[in-house]
């Protein structure tokens, strides 16, 4: 423990907040691919020759890891 007249350390702005920067910019880009997807999902079921299910299966596991990870991101 440190006496009460000693002096604070200052903390670099960049050190504290660039984690949670970076797991912002993250959320968004996973954010942005989720909307994307179910946007092209009709694209994508004519180009690769998916049926419903399969496609249902896709966004699944999408979800699903959409999900796990955000866990430990907060």
């Amino acid at each position: 423990m440190e006496p009460l007249g000693a002096p604070l350390q200052v903390i670099p702005f960049a050190k504290v907040y660039r984690p949670r920067a970076c797991s912002v910019r993250t959320r968004c880009v996973v954010n942005y691919l989720d909307r994307t997807v179910g946007i092209a999902a009709t694209s994508l079921t004519k180009d690769l020759g998916l049926s419903a299910a399969v496609m249902c299966i896709v966004f699944s596991a999408f979800s699903w890891t959409y999900t796990v990870s955000q866990i430990p991101a907060g």
